[in-house]
């Protein structure tokens, strides 16, 4: 897959919120009312920075492939509701083994 930012090779052009999970972590700790020290609201950031990054390198290659509106949107639209599907069934799983009983 390319590289979100370029055609060509991994770039040093990325934004604040593109390079890091730290705000996204913070508002996510806050909101799901997380404990000092738990690492999941930063996996959770990295997670869904990482299906931003893939949906952007996706839309990329299918814009150069020759893809158009109206089937591009429809395409993104499923991978992205795959992917948050995948992300999403991931903490399931986790609540499912009662592994945030263990703190």
């Amino acid at each position: 897959m390319l590289d979100p930012v370029s055609r060509t090779s991994p770039s040093p052009r990325r934004s604040a919120a593109g390079s890091s999970p730290s705000g996204g972590c913070e508002l996510i700790a806050a909101e799901t009312g997380a404990r000092p020290g738990d690492i999941r609201p930063w996996v959770t950031a990295n997670a869904l920075l990482g299906v931003h990054r893939a949906l952007i390198g996706y839309a990329r290659e299918r814009i150069l492939a020759g893809a158009e509106n109206p089937r591009l949107a429809r395409e993104v639209r499923a991978q992205a509701e795959d992917a948050l599907a995948a992300v999403e069934s991931g903490f399931g799983a986790e609540r499912a083994s009662g592994a945030s009983s263990r703190r």
